[in-house]
C-alpha cells in the first residue's frame, strides 16, 4: 500500500513538472525564438539592401536582353513545309523522341489580300526527360517566327514523360528567309 502511495506521489510530481514546463517555460522559449527571428530578418534585410538594388537593375537589363532575343520575323510561306523537320531537329538536339509534329496547314489562307502575316498552329507530342523538354522549349522560343505556346500538358507514360503542346508560328506571305 505504501508502495502505491509513492508511485502516485511521483506521478503527481512529474505531472506538476510537466505542467510548469508546458505552461511557463515553452511559451517563453517560443517568444524568444520569435523575437530572434524578427531581429535576424531585419538584420538580413538591412544587409541585403544594396544587393536587392543590384538585382533589380540586373532584372531590368535582362528584360532588355530578352527583347533583343525575341526577333519576331515570320517564316516565309514557301518555307512552311520545312517546319516539321525544323522541330524534329530541335527535338533530336534536345534528346527528345518526336512522336508527332503536325502543322495545321488547312487553316492557312493566303488568298486574303489584306493580310501579310498569318498564324500557323503546330501540334507536337514529344517524349523524354523534363530537363530536355525545358531545353526544347527554350530553343523554340529562340526561333524568329515563334509567336506563342498556347497549350502544354506533361504527363507520365510508362517509363518516360510525354509532353503535348500547341505552338503558334508567324508566317509571312512575303519571300525571305527565317
Amino acid at each position: 500500500m505504501q508502495h502505491k502511495g509513492k508511485i502516485i506521489s511521483v506521478l503527481i510530481g512529474a505531472l506538476a513538472v510537466a505542467a510548469v514546463v508546458v505552461m511557463v517555460i515553452m511559451p517563453s522559449i517560443r517568444k524568444g525564438l520569435d523575437l530572434d527571428s524578427k531581429i535576424s530578418h531585419a538584420e538580413l534585410m538591412e544587409k541585403l539592401g544594396p544587393y536587392s538594388k543590384a538585382l533589380s537593375l540586373s532584372l531590368d537589363q535582362s528584360d532588355k536582353d530578352l527583347s533583343d532575343f525575341i526577333q519576331n520575323k515570320p517564316i516565309p510561306a514557301a518555307q512552311v513545309g520545312g517546319v516539321t523537320e525544323r522541330f524534329r531537329g530541335l527535338a533530336l538536339k534536345n534528346k527528345l523522341n518526336a512522336e508527332q509534329i503536325k502543322p495545321d496547314l488547312k487553316k492557312l489562307d493566303f488568298t486574303s489580300p489584306q493580310k501579310d502575316e498569318f498564324v500557323l498552329t503546330v501540334h507536337l507530342t514529344l517524349g523524354g526527360r523534363l530537363a530536355d523538354m525545358q531545353s526544347f522549349l527554350v530553343d523554340c522560343a529562340k526561333l524568329p517566327f515563334f509567336k506563342s505556346l498556347d497549350n502544354m500538358q506533361v504527363r507520365r507514360d510508362q517509363e518516360t514523360l510525354k509532353m503535348e503542346l500547341t505552338m503558334k508560328l508567324a508566317v509571312s506571305r512575303k519571300k525571305g528567309r527565317a
